[in-house]
């Protein structure tokens, strides 16, 4: 509690403004330019793509302003705790920008030192508001890595009619929530502007994200107030379809009444599927029919998201039904096999007739090879929902060579041995299941690709499934660990340690990222028009993105070349979440893939605050390679963890169609 005095003084003249002038020669007009053909700029990028901490440092006291912007931008990517030192002495920089790119890098990094620092470095004398923005920087870092005493004042500390410090102070309480702290002040705050139409959008819509994921619940009369933001179509989209989880959490009746009322007039399918997901929060027999409904939408996005529905919240009395459903030849197949995976899931095993009719209808797909691979895989996840089927599946985990495949069986018997009703479902055989079970995991270690040992390795590092006792040591967990191609199967090597962890007693730590392996192609970057455009061409249709290099130079000459070597021609979208995120550019198709190289995350001061938004897909900092993702809204809660490196220009409404297994035919440079 030693900061607890400062922190009361700090949020105490933060609400009053003191009288201080500001310093003269503490904000210096200067432009900020990040020229990429600039030699110093590349060694600078160069140094931070390196990792290289003292190079950057060296920057620090560079008189050029912009040199020391991106030096100090570089460790909010490079995230070293041992810098927080120096990076606090660029809180006292004469150029806001520069202040800025510090106290945002040390929020970043967070650690033991950061939030003292940045609490001594909030400028609470800008009585003429001149450090807006900086001071805005100082609040969203504090809510990434500060205390909850710290997190009591800012949700009480008043900011009205400063919108950019209303703008910090909610990036600070969202920064919290996500780590799952808040108060009842912070929520209030977050209520009251929501509510305020005035207010800037990206601030609502921060407030109104913070609002879905907060712990905290509201009361009736907030909930009905947020009610009418949610049912008016002229206010912001990006509101409204997160303010549905929130009051859903409330589960009032009332509620319920008035989500079911919107649903049948709403027009954009994001908040559907919001409203469709929210409904799980109250009485299934009181929400069925409306999710029924939604199965012959006009929108694959809903179908997909009501048949999801079901096999997350569905009950055995309506089995029948989906199965019966499921059978419906106009349905298109995601949303066909889910209602057979949900009618798997739900009848009760002594329905032996349904039973029967559910997994044969579910095998003729598996068996079917003229239909895609991600049907099939999809079907024998199905199969997984009726626990009987694992020596089924295990024959054909082994028997496959479509990766697609593979991974899909071993994912199976992943659902099969962490079945909730395990012990119940099997009764005395339980234990000869988990033996045979036990068995093929350690197949898929010895001779699995690096997905079904990925798969396989986070069951046996799950401590309440308790495999470790069905095995002498964790030998072979070292042998697959040293048979991976690395960087490239690092995913799978994370995956591998936490399980050899478990099995010898050690709590995993942060597991260290690779080493860096892949130079930025600066003769790529330099060859790039002033306004790069990479077009899409599928076969749903074609939408154009621009691309960012001086956000993320790394990224950008990867995925450029990538894309100059064709290698994302004929890749599918291996991966859809509806109002969420379209995958691609996986050279296996199942999310795993990857090629000989990792590149390094580029983490600047950027936000998913939109629709449209290419960013690269990880394991884990600095582990992306070819997999790329494209928003379908605003995604706060990846801010600052994966690289954003271009945003859709035109064609959104392509990417709103786009579903799993749809085809990347070409892209091509402007």
């Amino acid at each position: 509690m030693h900061y607890l005095r400062p922190v009361i003084l700090f949020f105490t003249l933060v609400s009053i403004w003191g009288s201080s002038c500001i310093p003269p020669d503490h904000n210096q007009k200067v432009d900020i330019k990040i020229d990429l053909k600039d030699e110093t700029v590349q060694k600078i990028y160069n140094f931070q793509n390196l990792r290289q901490t003292d190079s950057l440092i060296s920057y620090f006291d560079n008189p050029n302003a912009s040199y020391r912007y991106i030096s100090a931008m570089a460790f909010a990517s490079n995230q070293d705790e041992k810098s927080i030192a120096k990076l606090a002495s660029l809180l006292e920089d004469p150029i806001q920008q520069v202040r800025e790119a510090a106290a945002y890098s040390i929020g970043q990094i967070g650690g033991e030192n950061a939030e003292s620092i940045l609490l001594k470095g909030f400028d609470k004398n800008d009585t003429l508001f001149v450090n807006q923005n900086f001071n805005k920087a100082v609040l969203e870092a504090i809510g990434k890595c500060g205390s909850i005493n710290t997190l009591k004042y800012i949700g009480i500390a008043d900011y009205e009619g400063r919108d950019t410090l209303e703008e910090g102070q909610a990036l600070a309480l969202y920064r919290f929530a996500l780590k799952k702290k808040t108060t009842k002040d912070g929520t209030s705050k977050m209520l009251k502007i929501v509510k305020d139409k005035s207010k800037p959008v990206f601030t609502r819509v921060v407030a109104a994200n913070y609002l879905g994921r907060s712990q905290d619940t509201i009361g009736i009369t907030e909930a009905l107030d947020l009610m009418r933001i949610i049912s008016d179509a002229e206010d912001d989209l990006n509101v409204r379809m997160q303010l549905v989880i929130a009051v859903s959490k409330t589960k009032f009746d009332l509620i319920e009444q008035q989500l079911i009322a919107n649903y049948k007039k709403e027009r954009d399918y994001r908040v559907k599927c919001n409203i469709i997901r929210s409904l799980k929060n109250f009485p299934y027999v009181e929400v069925q029919s409306i999710v029924f409904t939604a199965l012959k939408e006009n929108n694959t996005h809903v179908n997909h998201t009501a048949s999801q529905f079901f096999i997350d919240n569905g009950n055995q009395k309506d089995a029948a039904v989906y199965w019966r459903l499921g059978r419906d030849t106009l349905l298109d197949w995601e949303t066909k096999i889910n209602l057979f995976t949900a009618a798997n899931k739900h009848a009760g095993p002594w329905n032996e007739s349904l039973v029967w009719s559910v997994n044969k209808d579910l095998k003729k797909i598996w068996r079917d090879t003229t239909l895609g691979d991600y049907q099939r895989a999809e079907a024998i996840k199905g199969l997984a929902q009726f626990g009987w089927n694992y020596k089924y599946i295990i024959k054909e985990s082994f028997a496959q060579t479509s990766a697609v495949l593979k991974t899909a069986c071993m994912e199976g018997l992943s659902i099969i041995a962490n079945k909730k009703d395990f012990n119940r479902f099997y009764g005395a055989g339980r234990n000869l299941v988990r033996k045979n079970l036990s068995s093929a995991f350690s197949e898929a270690m010895n001779n699995g690709d690096a997905a079904m040992k990925a798969i396989a390795a986070e069951v046996l590092a799950n401590k309440k499934l308790n495999y470790k006792s069905l095995f002498d040591n964790s030998s072979f967990l070292y042998v697959a660990l040293r048979s991976l191609k690395l960087p490239q199967e690092t995913e799978t090597a994370y995956s591998i340690q936490k399980a050899i962890d478990y099995f010898e007693g050690n709590e995993t730590e942060k597991i260290k990222a690779p080493a860096p392996n892949h130079p930025i192609d600066w003769n790529i970057i330099n060859d790039l028009d002033s306004i790069p455009i990479a077009t899409f061409f599928t076969n749903k249709g074609s939408f154009q993105v621009e691309l960012f290099p001086s956000l993320a130079p790394s990224a950008v000459s990867n995925f450029v070349n990538l894309t100059m070597r064709n290698f994302y021609n004929k890749k599918p979208i291996h991966r859809v979440v509806a109002n969420f995120v379209i995958q691609g550019g996986c050279p296996r198709g199942d999310g795993y893939g990857g090629l000989d190289y990792t590149i390094e995350s580029e983490l600047p001061m950027a936000y998913y605050n939109d629709e449209g938004y290419l960013g690269m897909a990880d394991a884990g900092i600095h582990t992306a390679g070819t997999q790329w993702f494209i928003t379908h809204s605003p995604t706060p809660h990846l801010d600052g963890r994966y690289t954003i490196f271009g945003k859709v220009k035109s064609g959104m409404d392509v990417v709103h169609k786009i579903t799993k297994g749809d085809l990347v035919n070409e892209i091509k440079m402007n």
